[in-house]
């Protein structure tokens, strides 16, 4: 009685296949367009809001809210990989063989294929290593704070925070630009400039500059407009937390807090600011009289008439402030960057010598 033999996987076949290596680029080509149209890393409920309760919760089902480490990403990037590997072992050999009859010239422009499978292989293996293993964290900081980076010795100080303008009435941001000091341990490194797409770079550290906002509860200093009874209008300025005499009176004036969004809680009957933005700025001032306090209140940017509650001696104009910004950087390592940009090089050099080649032949 006869059995019939299992027909043998040709194995070594699929893995070096040329139909293998177009559907996977097409296949990384078309979950890269997801990831490009979807918004990646935003909150659950940002996808639900956006897309709708059953089309938002496929997306995080499917793992499309972070498509480039979910695993079918990595899966994709990891069978592109050995297939080209296995292609460059199996045809080594028999390049090498082809390689050695050659002389110096002809050996250079003939390893231009070659540099460009390897420039291949380094650049997947350089993404797949920064896709499992890289790390990113955002560090949200303010002027004159310190913070540490990504649980290294590494720590970053926020020296200044300043945006450039291409005219002088301040219309056209030319810039966004943060003036840090790089620390290890308790001894500075260096001092450095962190500019939108220009960011920090030290020892497979990377710090971006991604936005900034006004810190809501504090500012650097308010502009007041002080009109004391029967006398002239007076300019006063203000640093947050400090005590100034009021000019033409007997009086000292304290900036004691500041709302970027002014409301009155009615849960904690507490005032707070509403929001991040500054939509109802409003500094607390309190008045002194030989250290003795004698009035206080809220007075109001955008509403400068009577406040109801402010019991201050002097009628005070809030005329405008100058922010403390709170700073939003993004701190990433990756290990798998320098493979990546090694085999862009490669890569490079090789399509360099491809060119040469094709012109030497149309020559012939």
């Amino acid at each position: 009685m006869s059995t019939k033999e299992r027909p043998k996987i040709d194995l070594k076949g699929r893995l070096t296949s040329v139909r293998l290596a177009i559907f996977l680029f097409i296949a990384i080509a078309l979950v890269s367009i997801l990831g490009t149209f979807i918004p990646q890393g935003s909150e659950p409920m940002e996808y639900i809001s956006e897309y709708g309760e059953r089309l938002g919760s496929w997306i995080l089902k499917l793992g499309l809210a972070d498509v480039y480490h979910s695993p079918v990403f990595i899966l994709l990037l990891f069978l592109l990989f050995i297939n080209l590997f296995s292609c460059l072992v199996t045809q080594l050999p028999n390049f090498l063989k082809k390689w050695k009859t050659l002389n110096g010239r002809l050996r250079l422009i003939r390893s231009g294929p070659l540099l460009t499978h390897i420039s291949m292989i380094l650049i997947l293996l350089g993404a797949m290593l920064g896709v499992v293993f890289s790390r990113s964290e955002e560090i949200n900081i303010q002027e004159g704070e310190v913070r540490q980076i990504l649980d290294s010795p590494l720590s970053l100080k926020l020296n200044s925070f300043r945006i450039d303008y291409y005219d002088r009435m301040e219309t056209q941001v030319s810039d966004f630009v943060c003036d840090v000091s790089l620390w290890r341990n308790s001894a500075r490194i260096e001092n450095a400039t962190i500019r939108v797409n220009h960011p920090l770079t030290y020892q497979g550290h990377r710090v971006y500059l991604v936005s900034y906002r006004e810190f809501p509860t504090r500012i650097r200093k308010a502009d007041l407009r002080i009109v004391p009874p029967g006398q002239n209008p007076a300019a006063l300025e203000l640093l947050f937390g400090q005590k100034r005499k009021i000019p033409g009176t007997d009086l000292d004036l304290e900036l004691q807090k500041y709302l970027a969004d002014f409301r009155f809680d009615l849960e904690t009957g507490e005032y707070v600011s509403a929001s991040m933005d500054p939509r109802n700025p409003a500094v607390y001032l309190v008045a002194y009289r030989d250290q003795e306090e004698v009035g206080k209140g809220w007075v109001f940017l955008k509403h400068p008439g009577p406040v109801p509650g402010n019991t201050l001696p002097v009628a005070v104009q809030f005329a405008g402030y100058e922010p403390v910004s709170l700073v939003n950087l993004m701190a990433k390592k990756d290990p798998g960057l320098p493979l990546i940009w090694i085999g862009f090089v490669l890569g490079t050099i090789g399509v360099c010598l491809g060119l040469f080649r094709l012109r030497m032949k149309s020559k012939d």
